[in-house]
């Protein structure tokens, strides 16, 4: 155990204290075993982001960090970029007046 927390990063260990602490006796500890042997199926670059995640997001349970392994990071799409395409310049779509959102909270959404 002394070697393997010897090549884990800080995060990990931060993880470790929280789950022991928020845990009552040893279940804190067998979440942060559960933790670790994620590393059975997964590197341990892709586990330390994981758990990095889950500290950020302040959710430090098994599950979640599995789960946080399994869907890949969001990311934010570029803008659309219509550079080479002329053709399709002249299209596009006004935006909608407003006012018909307030329609939906007056009448309840009933047309």
């Amino acid at each position: 155990m002394q070697q393997l927390r010897a090549c884990l990063a800080e995060c990990f260990d931060v993880l470790r204290r929280r789950m022991e602490r928020e845990q009552i006796h040893s279940r804190g500890t067998r979440a942060y075993i559960a933790v670790l042997r994620l590393l059975e199926r997964n590197s341990l670059g892709r586990l330390r982001r994981a758990v990095e995640r889950a500290l950020e997001l302040r959710i430090e349970h098994p599950e979640a960090i599995q789960h946080l392994l399994l869907c890949p990071p969001e990311t934010t799409p570029l803008p659309l970029n219509l550079d080479g395409r002329p053709h399709l310049a002249g299209y596009g779509s006004a935006a909608p007046p407003l006012s018909r959102y307030g329609e939906l909270v007056v009448t309840g959404g009933e047309s």
